[in-house]
């Protein structure tokens, strides 16, 4: 607002302002208000998703109320909030926030989600179950081990169909199940004279009876 008092004779031109005003003349000791009337600018918010679901940038005027948007998804992530920085150092709050002067860029943070890759070793030697974060590295556990069986590798069915490989492995979404495939071992005996008895052979939990009959030699 300006306030001016003037002498007979003065000339005022004010600019710079919606409209401009040139008063002449007004007479001795008179007086003249005028106001300045300002019109906001408009500035951006910008939404870095990071790989998310996106977030349409927002255009509002300087000093204006800045709702939060609906938070953004991400398969496999969950949302860790909006940061200031890419390296999510300053975290970022919509409390109360009003369009700041040059707007403003956020970036989405994601936390990978944990899943689990489980072992059904099918009668043979435990085997600890994986739980790591999503697209990590996984590596692939030491080989179960049953008494008369040889390990034949893991399927991801339990018809085994389907052989599974840890090459170059990360963690896929939602986990895995997997079973070890076994095949039996093959065993020769011997009898080396050996009558009227009887020898048990235990394969896993399988026991076999072999009997040695006697009897007469035919040359």
């Amino acid at each position: 607002v300006l306030i001016k008092t003037l002498s007979p004779g003065d000339l005022l031109i004010y600019k710079n302002f919606i409209r401009d005003y040139e008063v002449q003349n007004l007479g001795n000791g008179a007086t003249l208000l005028i106001k300045a009337l300002w019109t906001p600018n408009n500035y951006i918010g910008q939404f870095i998703t990071n790989g998310g679901t996106t977030i349409e940038s927002i255009t509002l005027p300087y000093l204006s109320d800045v709702a939060k948007p609906k938070d953004p998804t991400k398969t496999g992530y969950s949302f860790g909030g909006w940061y200031k920085d890419s390296s999510f150092t300053q975290k970022f709050s919509f409390d109360n926030l009003k369009m700041p002067l040059n707007g403003f860029i956020v970036y989405a943070k994601w936390i990978a989600d944990k899943y689990t890759i489980i072992f059904n070793t099918n009668g043979g030697s435990s085997v600890s179950n994986i739980t790591a974060d999503y697209q990590s590295n996984i590596s692939a556990p030491s080989n179960p081990t049953k008494k008369g069986y040889t390990f034949d590798g893991w399927y991801k069915d339990s018809n085994f169909t389907q052989k599974f490989s840890f090459d170059n492995l990360k963690m896929p979404l939602g986990g895995l199940v997997l079973y070890a495939k076994w095949n039996i071992n093959s065993y020769r005996v011997y009898f080396d004279n050996l009558y009227d008895c009887t020898v048990t052979i235990e394969v896993g939990n399988i026991k076999y009876k072999i009997e040695a009959i006697s009897g007469e030699d035919d040359g």
